[in-house]
């Protein structure tokens, strides 16, 4: 109570007077009042970021933002700058800990950093220009120590935002900026280095260099981070603090790092010369400290033993291969070792065992080097190849030596046993008896031991598989796949299942020539025999055995389960060696896509192809097993077009299966139709499906074109469903394969739309699609006042003028240019007279496999899967509600996209025609799509129903619309002046830079204020544009991102959380340093902008011509 009390005095009496009022104690006021509003600021924090914690919706989402925001501009005219100044930087590294790094970055450490002016620290290259804006006064004034902390605290926060938005670095801008923090730790190590008593930050600046560089390497950027490990390299050498034994382990690991960048970059020799460096420095070391006074410990007798392994192990593996590569000019007859017979030596039998002996102690060390040399990050485990060519026989020679000297350490031979009487295996397993359990490889080298580790013995199967050494691969996967199952221990799981994997892929491994005897050929021969027998005699009205009625010995099959139990277990993709899972799962779909290529054809109304292809069933169920493992590893925001093919395919799939049920069922009707009146027969058939020829996907490969596939799609093809053989997928009613259909696409385009996302750039040119506008000397152009009455001259019209036009290069693509036409860079006509035409980004060079072609393919992808869905749900709708009560639950594909869900229907739910087109929201080319599909979903072949000229009027329009929406959209966000036309009272409109589904990025727009105030902070607020007087408000904060305050320089502004589809409207707020609201209010509204990935309009006018053309 007396707490209580003492706190609410303090509040009184401390209103409008400062510090410097009270005494300069622990009970002034001021102070008092302060520690109790962060500590409840940092509790709030906590309770933020606790598990389980969920957001109020009535909750701004700049809460703590606000809070710290008004908690700084109320206190700091209240306090002395330095007291002031060491609780920002408190504050911020509360902050970094508990992973709010956006807050610490700009309300923290940017704030302590504006008092030197507002600049972006990252431009600064000088080093005199640095200590120059920095430190003044020098590195002994007062707050030089917390001007280093904020400096660092800035790099960390940058690079963990950076992170969190794309883990996986997709985006070259986020490369770029991970590199431009290289640089400026660089610099700021540079400006204290000299200075011994800062060695600290030296460190910490190493520490930080190198977490940065290895995320970096584990994504292929070696090159780009090599400078800056050298340079963390030299600082622990040139800090003389730093050169105390202590510090040795981390040089060595530096030194370490900047070996395997050098082997990452395919330079062996540097990397020899390096490490052979790090040896002497390592050496000189050792002799410095034996002829100082301090005694030598244990601890640091394998503090050096460590680090000199480390280096001697990156000696090796170039000197192993190089010591027996020969002269070229040398001419002699290159034979191969026999092996076979240096088995039966002691050890070291082979050069290569002799070069270990020589160099290692213990066999621990000796088995480290090993897997170290034969360690290639270029190359993935499933992609075999041989370890060099026919003609490199010395380095054949060496590849097998390593080999066979790994397997005589695992049985344990070698280091300093040799090949003496090995120890006795614990588990039984002989092969197996140099293994230690619970011991690490490091450890066991460090210290001159023999033995092994069961982690290097699996590392060296995986091995044996990569280079094609299948009779070291054949000799060790049992023994090491038993010894696992008998520990019996969790953390060996994704061991053991990685292993059954290859087994799996060892099988049907091309590379691999299996010795099969004719005994077990015949029998495979003859059950398969039995298997087709029964097939054929088995009666029309048999139910579904099972998914795996196909020959259970089928190797791709087998490979297809293995996946299965990796998607349905309890494995992680970012904690398992997942390139193992992506390329199997590639594999397979090589084989399958091959098989649907010869058959399928692009109309869903043609489903031959499933009784002509050789057991369907195995390549439909090998079909979703790719299409379930890619969701499962995320590989749709890494290769977006691969997954929007298979998603194609395979819902292509279920829908000419729907449609085949149908037409079976509907064949059946027709025979006993005598027994039914016209009225009676109408309403038994009712729910028949239309008849489509227009096919929807261009099979690259396929022998049929699309107008053989219409002519072909325009017979109904009443295919028995028992002449396939029975499938759990396939053998369910119409509904349930549409339904599965329809979740397959929603998938899809949620993989698509996020993979997009991911690579999006913030630069201005991907807002909108504006690649359909015409140069300005052309005037032909489809009208914009629609005809009354579109009938097929009408579609013709637009159809040749579409084609008439010289299309400008695509806009929107992640390079400045399409190749599309790579001989076109005019530019887009201005939206008004008197305007003049826009200068087009310099040409080039593309074509056929460049990104940004690659780049236009997923665009048209993204529309066809639209498309695709708009026919299954209108196919479904045709269908409405199933009247059986219990309607089983399709199959719920795992997904691990980033993407925000948002709240679906239940899983059997069918939406009807109104919901469908209340859906696409205010998408306009979603809606176009779907007037296209219910038009041709009612055709008869011949006739050409109002309705349907109708809706083909309607879907007219709507792309007539969306093209002015896009070009509205462009030209409002392009060619923005730099510098501001005049003063005002409040900002205007935001800049949009990158325009998706669910989250966009804006900057401030040019902005002078009539008052003359400096903008030192900017807000951005957002709401849907629904409704009438809409105008943002500075209570519109309920976004993510929206009302945080962003400093002012290099300041981008993002929103997300946004609904698709939808129309927002957004302003920014400006601010000075003081905090105060310049304007009084909030910014300018912008115009309404959709939420959606721009969409190909040229395309959607080609399939608008498809439909007219196949409808007649």
């Amino acid at each position: 109570m007396a707490a209580i009390l003492r706190s609410a005095a303090a509040n009184v009496a401390n209103r409008g007077q400062p510090s410097t009022f009270y005494n300069k104690d622990k009970n002034n006021p001021v102070f008092q009042s302060l520690d109790q509003e962060i500590k409840k600021f940092m509790g709030y924090m906590r309770k933020r970021n606790a598990p389980g914690y969920k957001k109020p919706d009535e909750e701004p989402s700049s809460r703590a933002s606000d809070t710290l925001f008004e908690l700084w501009n109320k206190y700091e005219p209240k306090l002395p700058k330095e007291y002031y100044q060491s609780k920002l930087i408190e504050v911020g590294d509360f902050l970094v800990l508990v992973k709010e790094y956006s807050i610490a970055l700009w309300q923290c450490y940017d704030r302590y950093l504006m008092h030197f002016g507002n600049l972006n620290v990252e431009e600064i290259t000088d080093v005199e220009a640095f200590k120059k804006i920095f430190f003044p006064g020098g590195f002994e004034s007062d707050n030089a120590g917390l001007t280093f902390r904020a400096l660092m605290g800035k790099s960390i926060s940058m690079y963990q935002m950076v992170k969190a938005a794309d883990p996986k670095l997709q985006n070259k801008q986020s490369v770029e900026r991970c590199v431009l923090i290289l640089n400026f730790l660089r610099l700021v190590m540079q400006v204290v280095l000299p200075k011994e008593t800062l060695c600290w930050l030296v460190y910490n600046g190493t520490v930080h260099i190198y977490s940065i560089s290895r995320h970096l390497m584990s994504l292929g950027h070696s090159a780009r981070t090599l400078e800056y490990l050298l340079w963390a390299s030299m600082c622990m050498e040139t800090s003389v603090p730093l050169l105390a034994v202590k510090y040795l382990p981390w040089r060595s690991t530096l030194y370490t790092a900047v070996c395997q960048c050098y082997f990452d970059c395919k330079q062996s020799q540097h990397a020899e010369a390096f490490a052979r460096r790090g040896l002497a420095k390592i050496n000189e070391l050792s002799n410095l400290e034996n002829l100082s006074s301090s005694v030598e410990t244990p601890l640091s007798e394998i503090t050096f033993r460590t680090a000199t392994v480390k280096m001697a192990v990156m000696v090796f593996k170039r000197s192993v291969y190089e010591t027996r590569r020969k002269p070229k000019a040398l001419l002699r007859p290159k034979t191969r070792a026999n092996l076979k017979e240096a088995s039966h030596l002691t050890w070291p039998r082979t050069p290569s065992e002799k070069l270990m002996a020589d160099m290692f102690e213990g066999s621990a060390a000796q088995f480290l080097c090993i897997l170290e040399s034969l360690t290639d990050t270029n190359r993935r485990i499933l992609l075999t190849a041989p370890p060099a060519s026919d003609s490199e026989v010395e380095i054949l020679d060496v590849y097998a030596e390593l080999f066979m000297a790994g397997q005589e350490i695992l049985a344990g031979g070698g280091g300093h046993r040799g090949s003496s009487i090995k120890p006795t295996s614990s588990v039984h397993i002989p092969a197996l008896a140099g293994i230690m359990k619970d011991a690490s490889i490091m450890d066991m080298a460090s210290k001159g031991e023999d033995g092994s580790s069961i982690e290097g013995a699996i590392r060296l199967v995986k091995l044996a598989y990569s280079f094609e050494q299948w009779e070291v691969f054949d000799s060790l996967i049992e023994n090491v796949l038993t010894y696992i199952r008998i520990l019996n221990d969790n953390k060996f799981s994704w061991d053991e299942k990685a292993l059954e994997l290859l087994l799996a892929m060892e099988k049907v491994n091309p590379s691999r020539r299996h010795k099969r005897n004719m005994t077990s050929v015949v029998d495979d021969v003859e059950k398969d025999g039995a298997q087709t027998a029964e097939t054929k005699t088995a009666p029309e009205s048999q139910a579904a055995t099972s998914a795996r009625s196909f020959n259970v010995s089928d190797d791709l099959t087998q490979v297809a389960e293995v996946m299965m139990t990796i998607v349905n277990g309890p494995f992680v993709p970012s904690k398992i060696e997942v390139d193992m899972v992506v390329d199997a799962a590639l594999f397979l779909w090589s084989k399958a896509k091959s098989m649907f290529q010869k058959h399928q054809s692009g109309s869903s109304e043609n489903p031959k192809y499933l009784q002509k292809m050789e057991n369907p069933n195995k390549w439909v169920y090998i079909l979703d097993v790719v299409h379930k493992v890619l969701c499962w590893c995320g590989i749709s925001s890494v290769d977006p077009a691969l997954t929007a093919e298979v998603v194609l395919r395979l819902a292509l799939v279920f829908e000419s299966s729907a449609h085949m049920d149908e037409g079976f069922l509907r064949s059946k009707l027709v025979t006993q139709s005598s027994k039914f009146s016209p009225d009676e027969e109408s309403t038994m058939t009712s729910f028949r499906l239309s008849s489509t020829r227009e096919g929807t996907f261009a099979l690259r490969g396929s022998k049929m074109s699309l107008d053989e596939a219409a002519q072909e799609g325009s017979q109904h093809h009443l295919v028995s469903r028992t002449s396939m053989l029975s499938s759990s997928m396939l053998n369910v009613n119409p509904r349930l394969q549409l339904l599965q259909a329809r979740e397959i696409l929603e998938l899809g385009l949620k993989n698509v739309s996020y993979a997009r996302q991911a690579v999006a750039l913030s630069d201005g040119k991907s807002i909108a699609d504006v690649s359909w506008a015409k140069l300005e000397e052309h005037q032909t152009m489809p009208p914009k006042r629609a005809p009354t009455n579109l009938d097929l001259a009408d579609a013709k019209s637009i159809t040749s003028d579409l084609l008439s036009l010289d299309i400008q290069d695509e806009v929107f693509s992640p390079e400045p240019q399409s190749q599309r036409d790579t001989n076109r860079t005019e530019g887009v006509k201005s939206a008004e007279e008197g305007e003049g035409k826009q200068e087009a980004p310099p040409p080039e060079e593309g074509g056929k496999g460049s990104a940004t072609a690659v780049w236009n393919t997923i665009k048209d992808l993204h529309l066809e899967l639209i498309l695709m869905y708009h026919r299954v749900c209108l196919k479904l709708a045709s269908m409405g509600p199933d009247p059986a009560d219990n309607v089983p639950k399709p199959f719920k594909r795992k997904d691990l996209s980033r993407q925000e869900s948002v709240t679906e229907s239940s899983p059997a739910y069918i939406e009807d025609y109104k919901e469908l087109l209340g859906g696409c929201k205010k998408n306009y080319l979603s809606k176009a799509l779907l007037y296209m599909q219910k038009s041709l979903l009612l055709s008869t072949p011949g006739i050409t129903t109002t309705e349907q000229k109708g809706l083909l009027q309607e879907a007219v329009n709507m792309i007539q619309k969306g093209q002015t929406e896009e070009k509205r959209i462009y030209m409002e966000n392009t060619n923005v002046p730099e510098v501001a036309d005049g003063p005002r009272r409040v900002p205007p409109p935001p800049i949009l830079l990158c325009r998706t589904d669910t989250m966009m990025v804006f900057k401030p727009a040019p902005f002078c204020s009539e008052d003359g105030q400096e903008v030192a902070w900017y807000r951005i607020f957002a709401r849907s544009s629904s409704g009438s007087n809409v105008k943002v408000r500075l209570n519109d904060y309920y976004f993510p991102g929206t009302g945080e305050e962003v400093p002012s320089y290099r300041c981008e502004l993002r929103v997300s959380g946004l609904q698709p589809n939808e129309r927002y409207v957004f302003a920014v707020a400006a601010y000075n340093s003081d905090g105060q609201l310049i304007g009084g209010g909030v910014g300018e509204s912008s115009k309404p902008v959709l939420a959606s990935h721009p969409l190909p309009v040229l395309m959607t006018w080609g399939f608008l011509s498809q439909v007219c053309q196949s409808m007649s």
